[in-house]
């Protein structure tokens, strides 16, 4: 091992080299950002959830908000025995994938009481879940 510590430091500096040379911005490779990618499909069930069929329809002119298109994931991923993610977690994923699935978030959808809330347009919720406080049914 002490033979190769020569050999080790010089690599390390040339990297450093590279490093410094790109404004200190690591290299991703092709390979490293699919591998990234399937990693965060993996630990991300929205995905998965947005490319199903039978819940939501990705539709230009349609608008949801964010509570219904939530409790209709969470419906989902009841019947896929899949853990929810919390709300939040859910709209932050969805906005950061708006242009992959040509969403739109906006704080102007106009819930059933007539309130303006947010949500998305570009996504329809095909199935209406029980939106009352606490799961309590009427």
């Amino acid at each position: 091992m002490a033979a190769e510590v020569e050999g080790i430091l010089l690599w390390a500096f040339e990297g450093l080299q590279r490093l410094v040379k790109n404004g200190f911005q690591f290299i991703e490779s092709d390979r490293a950002k699919r591998n990234r990618e399937l990693v965060k499909r993996d630990n991300n069930n929205v995905f998965d959830f947005l490319e199903s069929e039978g819940y939501i329809h990705l539709k230009a002119d349609a608008c949801t908000s964010s509570k219904e298109l939530y409790e209709v994931y969470k419906m989902w991923c009841e019947e896929n025995s899949l853990n929810a993610i919390k709300a939040r977690g859910f709209s932050d994923a969805l906005i950061a994938n708006q242009c992959r699935y040509n969403l739109e978030s906006t704080n102007n959808i106009v819930n059933s009481s007539g309130r303006r809330v947010r949500g998305f347009v570009g996504i329809e919720a095909l199935v209406q879940p029980d939106l009352t406080p606490n799961g309590w049914r009427a």
